[in-house]
């Protein structure tokens, strides 16, 4: 059973998919200044997702990751989303999209 927030505990959301939780924040991750991908804000970031004001947790991450050309940056950048994205704050709260990816991710 998830704990329910009190009266006092402001309610805090995804402002792209109305997810709610006490802990959420607000912002698009893209939009995030403690993003695990960069602080920059679109274009200069270097998470595509962010580029493209997109929601990480809807963004095609395993089709990305394949279109990468095999080498130590390709491994680097699997390795640094199975490290960093579990530690997200947006991660909690799209932890079923966000999950199935990375568990892709963990095969490839």
């Amino acid at each position: 059973m998830s704990e329910q927030p009190s009266e006092a505990t402001p309610q805090r959301g995804c402002a792209l998919c109305g997810v709610t939780t006490a802990s959420a924040v607000m912002l698009p991750c893209y939009r995030l200044r403690s993003c695990p991908f960069g602080d920059e804000l679109p274009p200069a970031a270097e998470c595509p997702a962010r580029n493209i004001e997109h929601g990480c947790w809807a963004f095609d991450w395993v089709s990305y990751f394949e279109k990468l050309p095999p080498g130590a940056a390709r491994e680097e950048w699997r390795l640094a989303m199975l490290d960093a994205c579990p530690e997200c704050e947006v991660f909690a709260l799209h932890e079923d999209e966000l999950g199935r990816v990375l568990e892709r991710l963990r095969r490839a």
